[in-house]
């Protein structure tokens, strides 16, 4: 059988771009959102990269790792908290996810900084080429 022919979107570029936006409106900002994230990075910070995935047909299922970095242990908490309810609930408002399931975490990670780490799994739409 011949694969679909579609184009997904960038889920990396898709999901700094709306957790970004998604905690402006609720009030929190000085958050870096971004791929990657430099020794010297300010805090918090929060790193979305997609590790793998597989595609069925017009869907992406991008799985895909989030760490949070912040000052206190309990911030890094909170943020990693948020950022991972925002991300479940991008369904009801993206019209691109079709899905967003949480496979791990956030776990503590042990490191310079407090620091969090979880991994989802992000179901987008492909469109027809």
């Amino acid at each position: 059988m011949q694969p679909v022919s579609a184009a997904w979107p960038d889920v990396e570029s898709w999901a700094t771009t709306y957790v970004s936006s998604a905690l402006a409106s609720r009030g929190v900002t000085g958050v870096l959102v971004d791929r990657t994230r430099d020794v010297d990075d300010t805090l918090p910070c929060v790193v979305i990269r997609r590790d793998g995935g597989s595609v069925r047909g017009i869907f992406d299922d991008a799985r895909v790792s989030v760490r949070v970095w912040h000052s206190t242990e309990q911030g890094a908490s909170a943020l990693a908290l948020l950022v991972r309810s925002l991300l479940l609930a991008a369904p009801r408002s993206s019209p691109v996810v079709a899905r967003v399931e949480s496979l791990s975490g956030p776990v503590s990670v042990t490191g310079r900084s407090p620091e969090r780490f979880m991994s989802l799994e992000v179901t987008t739409r492909g469109i027809d080429l």
